[in-house]
């Protein structure tokens, strides 16, 4: 089959790479909790680079996740870093720990509430990762945990605190897919 593009111009490619550039670095479907009881679902974004030829890599994370609760839903918006490290660098499967830190950004949506001013409240997440690193045919992936401790400050909402500050676990159970690697012969 002959493929052609036709009066495609410049502008239009540039856009269209601008914004699949973070899938082409890598991305996660993930299952998390905030609490022992309340699970949800999300995509994480976690683009990542090699640190030079070591057995280390950088990742930037820009995440989303709904979780329930009696009542409605909290929509939570994560951004942040990680840090892995390959247990074995002399092989492109296995093993890998690291770390997270990462703003996160909460917010309450009420079942049968059509207000547009939702209580919100900002904090902070901060913990681990352990993962294990496959291929696919040619494409790394991983599954991978990550235990996370959460603290937020007080919910708001239209300039009016709600509660106070409060701790809990945020986790999330993980996989990757490692678009990027492909041009890495590490496959990080």
């Amino acid at each position: 089959m002959n493929y052609q593009i036709q009066s495609t111009s410049i502008p239009h490619v540039l856009i269209l790479l601008v914004l699949l550039l973070p899938l082409l670095y890598g991305c996660a479907a993930t299952v998390e909790s905030r609490s022992p009881l309340n699970w949800g679902y999300g995509v994480n974004l976690t683009p990542g680079w090699q640190i030079g030829e070591s057995s280390n890599s950088a990742h930037a994370i820009l995440g989303y996740s709904r979780i329930g609760f009696t009542g409605g839903h909290n929509n939570n918006f994560q951004f942040g870093g990680q840090f892995r490290h390959s247990i074995d660098p002399a092989s492109e499967d296995g093993i890998w720990v690291g770390g997270e830190a990462g703003y996160i950004r909460v917010v309450n949506v009420f079942d049968n509430n059509s207000s547009s001013n939702n209580p919100s409240a900002s904090g902070y997440t901060l913990g681990g990762l352990a993962g294990y690193r496959f291929k696919v045919g040619t494409v790394p992936v991983s599954g991978y945990v990550s235990p996370s401790y959460l603290s937020v400050g007080a919910f708001k909402s239209n300039g009016t605190s709600f509660g106070s500050s409060s701790n809990g676990f945020y986790g999330k159970i993980g996989f990757d897919i490692h678009f990027m690697s492909l041009l890495n012969p590490k496959g990080r």
